[in-house]
């Protein structure tokens, strides 16, 4: 018996949308590193200055950026 492949599914423009305002939004390295140093502190609050302390070559001005960016979701 041979196996045919699920036909990949349709996503609507709707969904292309979502998608793409997720993609927009942690596309960028900082982003990323951001969102995964905040998920090791799932509950203590962050202190600014601990975040860019564990984040290796990230600027208090994009870290700012990026925080305000992450906040504005």
């Amino acid at each position: 018996m041979a196996r045919h492949a699920a036909a990949p599914a349709t996503l609507t423009a709707h969904h292309n949308c979502e998608f793409r305002e997720v993609l927009d939004r942690v596309g960028d390295k900082w982003t990323l590193l951001v969102i995964a140093m905040l998920e090791q502190r799932p509950t203590a609050r962050a202190r600014f200055s601990e975040l860019k302390r564990s984040i290796p070559g990230i600027s208090q001005r994009m870290l700012t950026a990026t925080l305000r960016s992450l906040a504005g979701c």
